[in-house]
């Protein structure tokens, strides 16, 4: 409703005939009373918004012509030719308001009005005049070429309708040398291509382990922040060896214990050792076999290696019977 007596209003102002504008405008400037000011606000804002919405048809028809091919060029220009006349039907409409309003801010308005006008009806005059030479132009080489065409089939007819085999062939070989040339270089394109996903994918999997790393670190510094916060006392994992490292550990206690085993046995064979030389040389103090008494038996001491003691025992067992059996031949 109130859109309705809007125009209404604005009718009113401009409801005489637009030929006679001339006759009827005073000599001097009007000052409108705030109802009148109002109204025509009101009007001007109406004018200026048909205005926008007729020009944005005319740019449309514009960019059309100028994205036109051929044989569109004809069909382009009729539609730029009739938005423009809507336009021009509209702003002389409001120019006409801001006549019979005659305020200083309408004569201002109109001039710039009739600036802006000008301005735009030199640019759809200079696209519709483009247009038409382009159009005469592709008149112009369709018809050349239409020439060329011809006297080309009448030459085409008047030669030999054989052809060489030798160009044929060249033809051929030529046209296989392109495609092999095209195929190797789309060949070296997918290749490079193939290289970067390959390395963006590695890229993407090592920052994935790298995510899930700090992932876990973070966490891990998070619980023991909230366990040293809450009094508690944090447990940190021990570090995990290294197998090499565990390894060699192994080899160094073995060799340790091997080491210990082999002087226990090598001390044990210079005790017995001793013991035998002494008591033989207790015997060879006596001249007598009578009185000859037999050394007491060798026991070895406990937790010595038995294969070697047993052998040294052996040797001075048949030692020692060997020098009895001399002194009873004396």
């Amino acid at each position: 409703m109130n859109q309705d007596k809007l125009t209404h209003e604005c009718r009113n102002v401009t409801s005489e005939d637009e030929a006679s504008t001339s006759n009827i405008r005073p000599q001097r400037t009007a000052t409108l009373s705030v109802k009148a000011q109002e109204i025509y606000e009101a009007c001007r804002e109406e004018h200026c918004r048909k205005l926008d919405v007729v020009w944005k048809n005319v740019e449309t028809a514009l960019h059309r012509l100028s994205c036109a091919k051929e044989g569109q060029f004809t069909s382009a220009a009729t539609q730029l030719r009739a938005s423009y006349e809507r336009y021009e039907h509209v702003t002389a409409r409001y120019a006409s308001f801001l006549d019979k309003a005659n305020t200083s801010e309408a004569r201002q308005e109109l001039q710039l009005q009739k600036a802006i006008d000008a301005d735009r009806e030199a640019i759809v005059s200079e696209k519709l005049r483009e247009a038409t030479q382009q159009e005469r132009d592709n008149t112009q080489e369709t018809a050349s070429r239409f020439s060329i065409s011809a006297h080309s089939r009448a030459s085409s007819r008047s030669r030999p309708s054989g052809s060489s085999p030798i160009s044929l062939v060249a033809v051929q070989a030529r046209a296989q040398a392109e495609a092999i040339k095209a195929r190797a270089e789309f060949g070296r394109k997918e290749a490079a291509m193939r290289l970067e996903k390959a390395r963006i994918e590695a890229e993407l999997e090592v920052l994935q382990h790298e995510k899930e790393a700090a992932a876990a670190d973070a966490q891990a510094s998070a619980l023991e922040a909230a366990v040293e916060q809450d009094g508690g006392e944090c447990v940190r994992p021990h570090p995990p060896i290294d197998r090499a490292q565990r390894v060699s550990s192994y080899i160094t206690e073995q060799a340790t214990i091997r080491d210990a085993e082999l002087s226990s046995l090598r001390a044990t064979v210079v005790h017995a050792r001793s013991q035998s030389l002494e008591h033989t040389e207790a015997a060879n103090r006596h001249t007598d076999l009578h009185h000859y008494q037999q050394p007491p038996a060798y026991t070895p001491p406990p937790n010595s290696p038995s294969s070697e003691l047993v052998g040294v025992l052996k040797f001075l067992k048949s030692h020692i019977n060997a020098y009895r059996g001399s002194k009873r031949q004396r």
